[in-house]
């Protein structure tokens, strides 16, 4: 049996883009602690209403994930003031039932 976890973190922030277009999303809290620590955190949710997929990047003033130009048809303008919605994207280790095991066929 499998169980996904689903926390889901809902927080609001201040993106930046950059010259490249690409938008900027400060993560407010630490995906280790929020999620289990992991050397990737594969993330889904929505920022400003828009869904989106992600990796959680380190940067020098915290985490963010990094989103491209062609994200949405509309960007986001440099300041903007945001809601965004992250919860852990597949199932996560923690949530495997001990001794489970893949089967290939």
């Amino acid at each position: 049996m499998l169980v996904l976890m689903t926390e889901q973190r809902k927080f609001r922030t201040v993106v930046a883009v950059d010259r490249q277009g690409r938008t900027h999303v400060p993560i407010p809290f630490d995906p280790d602690e929020a999620w289990g620590p992991k050397h990737r955190h594969h993330v889904a949710g929505s920022v400003a209403g828009r869904p989106m997929r992600g990796v959680i990047e380190a940067a020098l003033d915290g985490p963010v994930i990094v989103l491209g130009p062609a994200w949405c048809r509309t960007p986001l303008a440099d300041g903007a003031e945001v809601d965004a919605v992250l919860q852990p994207e597949g199932p996560q280790r923690a949530d495997l039932v001990e001794g489970a095991s893949v089967t290939r066929r």
